[in-house]
């Protein structure tokens, strides 16, 4: 199912830190790749120096500011030696040549030849990738693989546009495996509840949504944004209204239903 992406976050001051990609994206295998000529903008992280430089590659320190100049001036044409980084999808992460990236950004120089390893991960990495994204791709794969979800349906797309989202799809696959639980009279496999849950819950509550054209007129939201929004107001409408299906609720929203309570929530 197709999914629409979360909103993009605005540069970070500082490049993204190679070890808490590792740490939350679970790279594995690493392959020498050789020298390359790569895309100066495509490099997003360190692997030591992340808060010694802004995501444009200036650096912090006036003494390292001198030293990214000197190089500039002994390589006026842009030739540097070959820079040694880490590639994590289509984003580098730089392991040696700091300054030689900064002379290089301040020149202008678009291309750098560079020493590729690359680090294998099951995750997309983008080359304008932020922290936050990262942060968002952890807890997507975590919610697939702690529910079980990924063994069932793997393509499953459940982003939201704030990690705390994750948690709330977790306890909705929860909640609906207590009532399953109920329903059959006998201990069901989280791959059973995860898989139930996705087919005649949030399935059909999404496709709901779509009909009456509320996923596309409400671009800053992902599906998964809205049908935890479906949620909190079926339980809000439950005094007034009884056990309404999510489908139900979902025919009778409107743009303006959605827009007033996200407003309400700011």
């Amino acid at each position: 199912m197709s999914g629409r992406q979360p909103k993009r976050s605005k540069k970070g001051s500082d490049l993204i830190p190679l070890n808490e990609v590792r740490k939350r994206l679970l790279l594995f295998r690493e392959e020498y790749v050789g020298i390359r000529a790569i895309d100066v903008d495509t490099i997003v992280g360190s692997v030591d120096r992340s808060n010694q430089f802004d995501r444009s590659f200036r650096p912090h320190l006036a003494v390292d500011r001198e030293r990214a100049r000197q190089i500039s001036l002994a390589f006026p044409s842009g030739n540097f030696p070959p820079i040694k980084v880490y590639r994590v999808g289509d984003a580098f992460f730089i392991r040696d040549g700091h300054m030689r990236v900064a002379a290089a950004r301040e020149m202008g120089v678009e291309f750098i030849d560079a020493e590729i390893t690359e680090l294998e991960t099951d995750d997309t990495i983008p080359t304008d990738v932020e922290m936050i994204d990262v942060i968002h791709l952890e807890q997507h794969r975590r919610l697939l693989a702690e529910t079980e979800l990924a063994a069932v349906y793997p393509d499953a797309d459940l982003r939201t546009t704030r990690p705390v989202g994750y948690g709330k799809l977790r306890e909705s696959i929860a909640s609906h495996g207590y009532r399953l639980i109920q329903e059959r009279g006998e201990l069901v496999s989280r791959r059973d509840v995860a898989g139930d849950w996705y087919e005649r819950v949030y399935q059909p509550s999404v496709e709901a949504l779509r009909q009456a054209g509320i996923t596309e007129s409400l671009s800053g939201s992902t599906e998964a944004d809205l049908f935890l929004w479906l949620e909190q107001r079926r339980r809000s409408m439950l005094p007034a209204r009884g056990p309404l299906t999510l489908e139900e609720i979902a025919w009778e929203t409107t743009e303006r239903d959605v827009l007033d309570s996200t407003e309400d929530e700011a």
